[in-house]
C-alpha cells in the first residue's frame, strides 16, 4: 500500500514546482525605465550643454574670419601705398601678410562650414533624443500599468494556491482544521460505541454515585401502586 503523502512533503512538492517560476520573475520593469530615462536626461542635458559650447565656438571663430579677412584687406591696402611709393621690399613684405591672412580666412571659413553642420547636426540629435524621452515615458506609465496588473493577479492566484504565502498559511490552517475534525469524529464514534457497548458507565455511575440503576420491575411497581 502507498504511503500517504504527509503535509510538508505535500507543500514541498509544490515549493519545488513553483519555485522554478518564481525564479525566472524579473525585476519592477518601470524601474528598469525609470533608470532608462534618468540616462535619457542626462544624455539631453549634456547634448544641449555641448551645443551651447559649440555655438560659442562658432562665434568666435566667425570672429577670427572677420579679423583675418580685416587684416587681409588692411595688408593689400599697404602693400599698394607702398608700390606706390616705390617701396618694393615693403610692397613684398605687406602682399606676403595679406596671402597668408587670405589663407587663414579660406581656412577658416572651411573649419566654420564644419562646426555649422555639426551644431545642425547636434541640434537634430538632442531633438530626437528629446522625442525617444517621451516615448520612454508613455513607455514607462504603460508597463507600469501592466506591471501593476501582473502583480496583482499573481497575488490574487497565490492566495488560491500554496505559491505564496497567504495561500501557505490558507493551506496549512486548512490542514489542521482537516485534521482536527477528523480526530473529532474518530472520538466521538469511538466514544459512542463504547457507551453502546456499556464499556463506558453512565456519568456518576461509578463510585461517585451510590443509587443503584432503576429496574423494569420497580418501574412496573411504581405504576401498579399509582393505578387505583
Amino acid at each position: 500500500m502507498t504511503q500517504q503523502e504527509g503535509f510538508l512533503d505535500r507543500w514541498m512538492r509544490i515549493i519545488r514546482q513553483k519555485f522554478a517560476a518564481k525564479e525566472r520573475e524579473l525585476d519592477d520593469p518601470a524601474e528598469a525605465i525609470d533608470v532608462l530615462l534618468q540616462n535619457q536626461m542626462e544624455a539631453i542635458a549634456q547634448g544641449r550643454t555641448d551645443l551651447v559650447a559649440v555655438g560659442a565656438s562658432e562665434k568666435r571663430l566667425q570672429a577670427l574670419l572677420d579679423e583675418f579677412a580685416q587684416r587681409a584687406a588692411k595688408y593689400e591696402t599697404g602693400a599698394r601705398d607702398a608700390l606706390a611709393s616705390g617701396n618694393r621690399d615693403a610692397a613684398r613684405t605687406q602682399a606676403r601678410r595679406a596671402i597668408e591672412s587670405e589663407r587663414l580666412a579660406q581656412e577658416g571659413r572651411a573649419h566654420l562650414a564644419d562646426v555649422s553642420a555639426q551644431k545642425t547636426e547636434l541640434s537634430e540629435l538632442i531633438e530626437e533624443m528629446r522625442a525617444q524621452y517621451d516615448r520612454l515615458r508613455m513607455r514607462r506609465e504603460a508597463v507600469n500599468a501592466m506591471a501593476t496588473s501582473a502583480r496583482a493577479t499573481a497575488t490574487g492566484n497565490e492566495t488560491l494556491s500554496a505559491a505564496g504565502g497567504a495561500g501557505a498559511e490558507r493551506e496549512r490552517t486548512l490542514e489542521a482544521a482537516r485534521e482536527t475534525l477528523a480526530r473529532l469524529r474518530a472520538r466521538s464514534t469511538a466514544l459512542s460505541e463504547l457507551r453502546a457497548s456499556g464499556a463506558l458507565d453512565a456519568v456518576g455511575a461509578a463510585e461517585f454515585d451510590s443509587s443503584s440503576a432503576i429496574s423494569d420491575a420497580e418501574i412496573d411497581r411504581k405504576l401498579d401502586a399509582l393505578n387505583p
